[in-house]
């Protein structure tokens, strides 16, 4: 857009959005009466204003009204006003050039009236929008002209806070804008403003009383920071919400407090016992929650549970932080651990903690990090995380390491609970537990024979914490020491807790996935564990080398083994001692045994007369390709269209004229019942494809041989039935469907030729009824005839026509020459009839059977060998019909 162009634009038109002009249903305002009048005063008097509170207060549902009652025309001193809505983001859009800016801000002024309020969505941003190293002078002194010649009249909101840092820096604002405070309304107000809102929610929605009390406890206790009454009826209506869509209990029942309680839990994530005053905790389970997870420091998780009862309770100082506690120790005795347990009892989860290594923050300027620079535009890690999570664990860790000014900074969050970040934005630390941990007067290798301690009577563990308090107070100042709740002084660990927290490492070696996806079972002898304490503890370190010595000892030769091919699923992977290193084993099991037996092949038959060698492992990498050939064999039969048609054939029987055109070979009930057969057929081949793919992968999941042979043998059958139905759903055409006749005419006059020819028809008749076909069989003037009757009898038999020859044994021992015959095969459809001469010369030989030398059966078209003729003779016979039917519909 050009210069030109911009000096013309209406910014409020193109830019913005007029709410006087929506229609969308808007959410009902309560209350606030009297600041909706205040600002509609300001506004009638040509004055920006600016609604001023915390968070949740009411600040955007004020504007709401105010724009319902404007739109209404409710508003007499506002009548034929309109608002609109505009972002500073919007003012300065697609001002790239120099002068763009200036044109645009012009334009906005140009087509200002004291009747087009101005709503700026983002007004804490006005004061830096459009300005740069540069050009400091930014949106907000362009518009400065027009707001002091009230010719444009802005409103918006933003916390105290942020005022009043905004105003330091600029002064004129308070000249130009109205202040209304926006205050939270009071515990009266409140409850009756939720009552009000409960009543709103609809006839299916009803709040209990005690529902409502609750809501308003939860709000004001676990919700600190937000404002009432905008925390309270946001989670009203969320409670509201989930009733609604809930499938647990009936719509109709109304809601009380337990239901309230258990979706805040369920939002928050915090634990029922920390929500819910009918969930009990007792102090002895405070205790035994930490101290399984925090070894050897019975004193320390004494303290903090003691800080913790006073929480739960509700009994701690309202103003202050939920706990200031310090942790003096050395390292690797379990100072984070315990403070990580702590966050996990607290509010239901070890991530619910925000950890600072004042190590990293030991220059002066490096506390902007936890609080914000305005100049880099950053905001504070340590602000930041407060407000997001006001209830977690706030770890200072190695505190002494720090700048001191980080001392000076957290004064006042220990001594009131509240942080100013660099924004002028207030954040409550009143949920917080803050836990500073701390190296200083750690060194107790000498304990006994240090100086100031000589001819002390005292308890050891006494003694220690004098000599920790008097470096303490050598380190800190004394203002700083007289904020900390409890200082915790951890113990070195003894011999036992160390064996017990490295038997603990070892149990999440056994979690980690590369075990859990082999499903290994893992042993440790106990002399790896004195291995381990030997190679990975340290009296000045305490435990923190252990998960090296892990690492180094254990995982790095497991690794090496796991590499190698002699490990099997569910087998014991045994780790032992051999000197100053540790040897591996896998060992088998019963369940690695019976996986052992799912991979073993066996012979199994494929239904039709062959066997094949065939493992349940071999199963689940083949099923694949059968899913994929029974999808190709349904895309290429059609099956939507299957289904469709039938569909159509059924909803036209109850027409007259379907009865029609119903009967015949060729009628529509034919065709409807070969629809419904075909259909169904290849709906049973998925559903027990589907079925042998769920039992396959579970007899792997569980090392379940029980099922595997029968598996097999199904999957074996399927392979064959789904080439079938290929065969004949796709390959045959309609002629193939039917009835078949096979004539068998000997070819020539010998008895041998006769005989020969009665093999044969014998052959088939066989192979009919093992197919499972109607078979009736005729002799006429030397020839056989069967009639073969059932589905696809014709399109299986067709590739027999032609010469089939018999070559037998010489009569005599002294003949070299063996004996042959020959026969003529026909197949013919329903209304053929068979050729009236046999000549030998019309006859091409397309098989041999030798009962001399192979004693096997070849054809010559398709090549299909056999090497058992008396089986083929029996009716063995499906190789060569399928050969010569896949040949054709190949062709």
């Amino acid at each position: 857009m050009t210069t030109d162009e911009l000096s013309e634009l209406d910014v409020l038109a193109r830019e913005g959005r007029n709410l006087t002009k929506e229609t969308a249903a808007v959410t009902p305002t309560f209350g606030r009466t009297a600041e909706v009048e205040a600002l509609a005063r300001a506004l009638a008097g040509r004055k920006s204003a600016v609604l001023l509170g915390p968070p949740g207060v009411g600040k955007s549902a004020i504007v709401r009204k105010l724009v319902e009652l404007v739109a209404k025309g409710r508003i007499r001193a506002l009548e034929g006003s309109s608002i609109w809505e505009i972002a500073t983001t919007h003012l300065v859009s697609g001002t790239r050039y120099t002068g763009m800016q200036e044109e645009k801000i012009s334009a906005l002024l140009k087509h200002a009236t004291p009747t087009r309020l101005v709503y700026v969505s983002d007004l804490w941003n006005i004061t830096v929008a459009g300005s740069y190293d540069t050009n400091p002078r930014g949106v907000y002194d362009l518009m400065r002209p027009g707001i002091e010649a009230e010719k444009l009249v802005l409103f918006g909101e933003m916390s105290q806070g942020r005022w009043d840092k905004l105003c330091r820096e600029f002064p004129m604002l308070e000249r130009d804008f109205a202040t209304i405070t926006v205050d939270p309304t009071d515990e009266e107000e409140t409850r009756d403003l939720l009552a009000r809102v409960a009543a709103e929610a609809g006839p299916e929605v009803v709040f209990e009383r005690a529902a409502i009390e609750r809501v308003y406890q939860l709000s004001r206790k676990f919700l600190p920071t937000m404002s009432f009454p905008g925390k309270g009826v946001d989670l009203l209506r969320k409670v509201a919400q989930a009733h609604a869509g809930s499938t647990d209990k009936p719509r109709r029942m109304p809601i009380d407090e337990t239901f309230v309680d258990e979706l805040f839990a369920k939002q928050t994530g915090l634990p029922m016992h920390m929500i819910s005053p009918r969930v009990a905790v007792s102090y002895d389970e405070m205790v035994g929650f930490l101290s399984e997870r925090v070894l050897g420091q019975d004193e320390g998780v004494r303290a903090v549970s003691d800080v913790l009862a006073l929480y739960k309770t509700g009994l701690s100082n309202p103003e202050q932080p939920a706990g200031v506690l310090l942790l003096v120790g050395p390292t690797g005795v379990g100072k984070t651990e315990l403070a990580k347990a702590t966050a996990e009892f607290l509010f239901g989860s070890r991530e619910r903690i925000f950890r600072v290594d004042l190590s990293e923050y030991k220059d002066f300027h490096s506390f902007e990090k936890l609080i914000g620079d305005p100049r880099k535009g950053t905001t504070g890690l340590l602000t930041d995380h407060v407000r997001k999570n006001p209830f977690s664990v706030v770890l200072l860790d190695e505190f002494e390491k720090g700048h001191t000014n980080i001392a000076d900074l957290f004064l006042q969050v220990f001594d009131d609970g509240r942080l100013t970040d660099a924004y002028g934005e207030t954040v409550g630390f009143h949920h917080a537990l803050i836990l500073l941990t701390s190296n200083v007067g750690s060194d107790v290798a000498s304990l006994d024979q240090s100086i100031g301690f000589a001819g002390d009577t005292r308890p050891p563990g006494e003694r220690l914490e004098a000599r920790v308090r008097r470096a303490l107070e050598q380190h800190y100042r004394p203002e700083f020491l007289n904020r900390i709740d409890r200082v915790i002084v951890m113990k070195p660990l003894r011999r036992d807790d160390l064996r017990r927290i490295t038997r603990r490492e070892l149990g999440k070696v056994y979690r980690r996935e590369g075990l859990v996806e082999r499903d290994l079972l893992l042993e440790v002898d106990d002399g790896v564990i004195d291995l381990l304490l030997d190679k990975g503890t340290d009296p000045k370190y305490g435990a923190r080398p252990l998960k090296r010595a892990i690492e180094d000892l254990v995982m790095v030769p497991l690794a090496r083994a796991l590499l190698g091919a002699g490990w099997r699923r569910f087998q014991l992977l045994r780790v032992a001692r051999s000197g100053d290193e540790v040897s591996i084993t896998f060992e088998p099991t019963e369940a690695s045994r019976r996986l052992d037996n799912l991979e073993r092949r066996g012979r199994v038959s494929d239904g039709e007369g062959g066997t094949i060698n065939l493992s349940l492992a071999d199963v689940r990498l083949r099923i694949g390709h059968l899913y994929e050939q029974l999808g190709k064999l349904e895309e290429a039969a059609d099956l939507p269209g299957m289904k469709r048609e039938l569909a159509e054939l059924e909803a036209k029987e109850s027409s007259p004229a379907f009865w029609e055109d119903a009967f015949g070979h060729a009628g529509t009930l034919v065709r409807r019942h070969r629809l419904s057969v075909e259909i169904r057929r290849l709906e049973i081949l998925r559903g027990e494809l589907e079925a042998v793919r769920e039992l396959a992968e579970a007899s792997f999941l569980e090392a379940d041989d029980s099922v595997a042979s029968e598996l097999t043998d199904t999957f074996a059958r399927l392979v064959k039935r789904v080439d079938r139905a290929h065969r004949e759903l796709v390959q045959f055409d309609e002629r193939d469907q039917g009835d078949a006749t096979v004539v068998v005419t000997p070819a020539g006059a010998q008895a041998g030729a006769a005989t020969w020819a009665k093999e044969l028809s014998e052959m088939y008749t066989a192979w009919a009824k093992e197919r499972g076909y109607d078979v009736a069989i005729a002799e006429s003037d030397g020839a056989f005839f069967i009639r073969v009757l059932g589905a696809y009898a014709l399109g299986y038999l067709r590739g027999e026509e032609g010469g089939h020859r018999i070559v037998l044994p010489p009569p005599t021992k002294s003949d070299r020459r063996g004996e042959a015959h020959l026969a003529r095969v026909e197949v013919l459809a329903p209304t053929e009839t068979p050729k009236d001469e046999v000549r030998l010369e019309d006859i091409a030989p397309i098989r041999t059977y030798d009962l001399w030398r192979s004693h096997g059966v070849r054809d010559r078209v398709t090549g299909t060998v056999d090497g058992d003729v008396r089986r083929v003779l029996g009716g063995r016979i499906d190789a060569f019909l399928e050969a010569h039917a896949d040949r054709r519909g190949a062709a």
